[in-house]
């Protein structure tokens, strides 16, 4: 039996949901008789997925059991938004892509860091949905769900004088918080680390925590001048959370990641930072050696007086006090990879620095003004750990030893290996055809005779709508399925081809949920995603069957 059997939790729901008239209809009931039935009984949790605190409610009234997703999933789903599909009710974590129909909404946090268990709801609770605008109703906040939680209470139940009461006095952390150019140091929303947060000094630094949790403060940072169109923190991901519905997420082009980390003279999965399309400009503050891999984008330094610099893709690139690093707009594939000597001194959530856009853990994406502080131990080529350029040519380098201001840019070579990684292949442009292996299954059987040709045999498109989750496809003809009945939610898998009511598939990517109540027709291997990183909006996918093994 679950750890939680027993448990008993009580969310009150505002029913306005946008579906919530029409799943009335379908059913034959009022609004009022769909309330009352949804409020009727008590569900069991019966197994987590999807996201992190996104839990599969089974029981409740019959009449709800078999009610289909919708046609084509919402590609933003609220936070908070109750809703039912298929033989459950569940209530969405965090804002995410979603087909289920949407009833109503609670102002309970079902996942936060913040408290010591961070799911609301887990396997074995008993849940009981309450009408908050029933008469009379009274609500007790979670403990440790904090003020956020108060204030949307409030401002669910309509009054702004409630939930202006409800916001709380600012806190001293928050009467303290710098402005944008600082993120705080002990932030679970940023997990970056502030070089002049004294406790945060000693954080863990991805594969190196123990050794660096005695380490003194970074002597380094790079500061953002500019994000661009999105940057995140990545790293190798979060394996083996599946059970708390956390996937693995982490770099989408995870051989990028390795290279860049190689080239620096890192671990093959110390933080990166992952860039979309270009646009990015940091400046160094201390002394770092960097190197960009990925798209094929023009990368360029120069130092604090305007003067160009060594710099180019697949090369440390050597930077000191001012230099400014730039990667300009993209001109092949989507994302580019910067590692840094001593990896990026990021604060691990549940184990990784990696950036989970769908289910909103680790490091928030880095925007103008924050302040990247730079790990000071790296492993150097004999098994042991030093600062980054910390040997003896180093102290004497510096004007503190010497008496003299040291030379922007001394003739020495930076303390990173000097030859190029070996040629990465050529990162597709949009419009260009790319070819991926699939293996059929596990689900083609959900699907007319003719849909697994015509999923080999047609362009598929890469639309706008892509991102770390997945990728929307649209094709000339959709794959229509045999079977018209739901089928129940399972699990899904990066590279799988899940397909909608609508038969235009979704390619899933690091970031994908764990479960999933759509058929999948075929899967990507294993080994092919990393080329799913560097596909653009507007290329054209072609799908073969992978060779049999032999």
């Amino acid at each position: 039996m679950a750890a939680g059997a027993g448990r008993r939790v009580e969310i009150p729901v505002r029913y306005a949901g946008e579906d919530l008239e029409e799943v009335a209809g379908l059913l034959g009931l009022t609004r009022a008789e769909l309330i009352e039935r949804h409020t009727g009984t008590d569900y069991l949790a019966a197994f987590a997925g999807f996201a992190p605190g996104f839990v599969y409610l089974a029981g409740g009234d019959p009449c709800f059991h078999g009610v289909p997703r919708r046609a084509a999933p919402r590609v933003r789903v609220p936070a908070g938004s109750v809703a039912v599909a298929g033989d459950f009710s569940a209530v969405y974590p965090s804002d995410s892509p979603g087909g289920w129909q949407l009833l109503g909404a609670t102002p309970w946090r079902m996942w936060d860091m913040d408290r010591a268990e961070p799911a609301l709801v887990q396997p074995g609770f008993r849940v009981r949905f309450r009408d908050l605008d029933a008469p009379g109703a009274v609500w007790s906040l979670p403990a440790s769900s904090g003020s956020a939680g108060a204030a949307a209470l409030a401002a669910l139940a309509g009054s702004a004088a409630a939930a202006a009461a409800a916001a709380p006095a600012p806190s001293r952390e928050a009467a303290d918080a710098p402005g944008p150019s600082t993120l705080p140091g002990l932030s679970k929303s940023s997990g970056l680390v502030d070089s002049s947060d004294p406790s945060a000094a000693s954080a863990p630094v991805s594969a190196l925590a123990a050794a660096s949790a005695a380490a003194a403060e970074p002597a380094a940072a790079c500061e953002v001048l500019d994000a661009g169109l999105q940057t995140l923190v990545q790293d190798e991901g979060r394996p083996g959370l599946t059970r708390l519905g956390v996937s693995r997420s982490g770099a989408l082009d995870r051989g990028a990641m390795r290279r860049a980390n190689r080239l620096v003279d890192n671990p093959p999965g110390l933080p990166v930072l992952e860039h979309a399309l270009g646009g990015l400009r940091l400046v160094c503050r201390g002394r770092a050696v960097v190197a960009v891999t990925g798209a094929t984008a023009p990368v360029v330094a120069t130092s604090a007086s305007g003067m160009r610099l060594p710099a180019a893709a697949g090369h440390p690139i050597e930077l000191r006090e001012g230099d400014e690093l730039r990667i300009g707009r993209v001109r092949a594939g989507v994302r580019c990879y910067v590692a840094v000597r001593g990896g990026w001194a990021v604060r691990p959530v549940l184990g990784s620095c990696a950036t989970d856009i769908l289910a909103g853990l680790g490091p928030a994406p880095l925007r103008r003004g924050d302040r990247i502080p730079i790990g000071r131990l790296v492993p150097n080529r004999g098994g042991a750990l030093d600062a980054p350029g910390g040997d003896a040519g180093d102290a004497a380098d510096a004007p503190e030893a010497s008496g003299a201001a040291a030379a922007p840019h001394a003739p020495h070579a930076p303390d990173a290996p000097e030859a190029p990684e070996a040629p990465e292949a050529a990162p597709p442009r949009a419009g260009e055809r790319v070819f991926l292996d699939v293996i059929p299954g596990p689900r083609d059987d959900w699907f007319e005779a003719g849909a697994l040709h015509r999923l080999l045999s047609q362009d598929w498109i890469v639309t706008p709508q892509s991102n770390r989750v997945g990728m929307r496809l649209a094709g000339a003809e959709p794959l229509v399925r045999s079977r018209a009945g739901e089928l129940p939610s399972e699990g899904t898998v990066a590279g799988a081809l899940q397909v909608p009511p609508s038969g235009q598939p979704v390619l899933f990517l690091a970031d994908h949920p764990l479960t999933g109540g759509y058929p999948v027709i075929a899967v990507v291997p294993v080994g092919q995603l990393d080329r799913l990183a560097q596909v653009p909006v507007g290329a054209v996918l072609r799908f073969r069957r992978a060779p049999r093994p032999l």
